[in-house]
């Protein structure tokens, strides 16, 4: 571990550093008139109960205590919303039995609650990662209505800034909507708790050191202010101002949001002086990062180690208008970075998005034989996802618009951008405008599904229904008693919709009338001829198998 210099008060480090930054920030703030009441209850676990208050739990499993934390959370808030918003942005909601355990509340990607950091509120999280490269806001930020478990990196204040576990437990509940009474929203309850004894900074790559370099700046940013601004991190720049941030190769430097140099160590007479004009070519690169964005940039740069021009590795990112830079001085190329177009999603799901001139496809304007023109630009978002086994994948795309945006879906091999196109497609059929792969095999690996449009430069937003299942043989007949909605009968087959939504077929299979009908989505209705048939799914697509061939 390298030296560092105390800059938290003794007042935050004995409030048992719920400057925890943990929350839903890879860093937080606990301010300093709450450190009172999280020292109270480091004891125990107290959860919130409106009639009888506060009641101990003992020896309680962290997970479950969490579940019973984040659950009495949504009752609290269905019961009095405004009461609910109020307790758990307070100190007095956070608990240290698990360690760190307080409430984090999420509408879409937008920070609504969080009591250690209020001034994350209204930021988005979908953008956050740790030193490991795992995207946890968007994994929180998905969370569905079974729940799911997320683990991630934080620094610790209290630690030194030692990055330590935390586990999270996240879940979609419909709960009422505070802004429009009598309607009702999904929001995602989070909380989860710290790991205070395993280090894991010393296990860190070149890269993942870089990277760990700069979250940390971020965190000693936020335990200085409730709410960050360029003029308040004074403590923060000064630190970079001296050697003690320096760890060999691994040091961080900081910028005004006009390019002006505030803080480097190796350098002091950059100091003062605008990066855009003292390095252009580096300095333009850097600048172009947007807020609550990172990106590597690599480019020569003199190591402080070896006072030689070098090849260097920058991990760039523009926190609050500040430019945090770090990095690694090798030729080993940097890992690949998603960036706020990509969102990692773990299987089965609906996503909504948004196409702006933020985020562009790369492959698409050059491909001409699915109408793509050279030159134009066309909006896309990404979404990525690992396969452990062989499996199936049935993707729909659908815009939210009126008129609705003409979708275009690409499956593609990797998590970049312009991996291979394993899997294409326009229209569902001649007469609609969404996008459908049904039933694609993929063997093991990553993959990206490439969401965009068909004609360039278009604004709207989408739908996302995502469905991965297993390969093989379809599944058995329903049990007797399942009760059907529609049936059509051909020559020598037959086929039913179930009353859940599901086909299942019987009889002559010579044209794949049987084994090739859908084995996943919802249909609503069902016609079929001699040797084939069509049905009806409840996005509005016309899926049809046997011997027939849809335009």
């Amino acid at each position: 571990m390298r030296p560092k210099a105390s800059v938290v008060a003794t007042i935050v480090i004995g409030a048992f550093a719920l400057a925890v930054f943990a929350g839903i920030l890879p860093m937080g703030f606990l301010p300093l008139e709450n450190s009172g009441n999280v020292e109270a209850s480091s004891r125990e676990l107290r959860l919130f109960n409106r009639d009888s208050g506060a009641s101990p739990q003992t020896e309680v499993d962290p997970l479950e205590a969490t579940k019973a934390y984040v659950n009495d959370a949504i009752a609290s808030y269905r019961e009095d919303p405004e009461a609910a918003l109020a307790y758990y942005r307070s100190g007095g909601s956070i608990v240290n039995d698990p360690p760190g355990l307080y409430l984090t509340l999420l509408d879409g990607d937008t920070i609504k609650v969080n009591p250690v950091f209020r001034g994350a509120e209204g930021l988005g999280i979908s953008w956050r990662e740790d030193p490991l490269g795992n995207r946890y806001g968007a994994k929180l930020a998905a969370a569905d209505e079974d729940g799911i478990v997320v683990e991630y990196l934080l620094p610790i204040s209290s630690q030194d800034y030692t990055f330590r576990k935390k586990t999270a437990w996240a879940i979609r509940a419909n709960v009422p909507d505070i802004d429009n009474p009598g309607e009702m929203e999904d929001l995602v309850f989070s909380a989860g708790w710290l790991d205070l004894e395993g280090e894991v900074e010393s296990t860190f790559n070149e890269a993942q050191k870089a990277v760990g370099a700069v979250i940390e700046a971020r965190a000693r940013m936020q335990v200085e202010v409730t709410v960050p601004t360029v003029g308040t991190a004074v403590p923060t720049f000064n630190y970079y101002k001296s050697t003690d941030s320096i760890d060999g190769e691994i040091y961080v430097w900081l910028a005004f949001p006009d390019g002006l140099i505030t803080a480097d160590a190796t350098m002091p007479e950059l100091v003062g002086q605008n990066i855009a004009d003292v390095y252009p070519d580096v300095g333009e690169r850097m600048l172009a990062v947007q807020p609550q964005q990172a990106r590597w940039i690599t480019h020569m740069w003199t190591n402080p180690q070896t006072n030689q021009v070098e090849t260097k590795h920058s991990y760039v990112t523009n926190f609050i208008g500040i430019y945090i830079v770090s990095g690694y001085y090798g030729e080993m190329p940097p890992p690949a970075l998603p960036g706020p177009c990509f969102m990692p999603i773990d299987g089965a799901g609906t996503y909504t998005g948004e196409w702006d001139d933020t985020c562009k496809s790369e492959k698409r304007p050059d491909d001409s034989d699915n109408g793509g023109q050279a030159g134009e630009d066309y909006y896309a978002r990404f979404y990525t996802f690992t396969l452990d086994a062989a499996a199936s994948v049935t993707i729909t795309l659908t815009s939210d618009d009126e008129p609705p945006v003409d979708t275009f879906l690409y499956l593609r091999h990797g998590e970049e951008k312009d991996g291979e196109a394993v899997a294409v497609n326009d229209d569902i059929s001649s007469s609609n405008r969404n996008s459908h792969i049904e039933d694609h095999p993929l063997e093991p690996g990553t993959y990206t599904i490439e969401a965009t449009t068909y004609n360039a430069a278009e604004f709207g937003e989408f739908t996302l229904i995502v469905d991965i299942g297993p390969t093989g043989e379809p599944p058995e007949p329903p049990a007797p008693d399942m009760k059907y909605i529609s049936i059509g009968s051909g020559a020598n087959h037959v086929c039913a919709i179930a009353d859940e939504g599901s086909i299942m077929c019987w009889g002559d299979d010579s044209e794949g009338q049987v084994s090739d009908r859908p084995t996943r989505g919802r249909f609503t209705a069902i016609s079929s001829g001699d040797n084939h048939t069509c049905a009806l799914r409840n996005d509005g697509a016309v899926v049809c198998w046997g011997s027939i061939d849809i335009p």
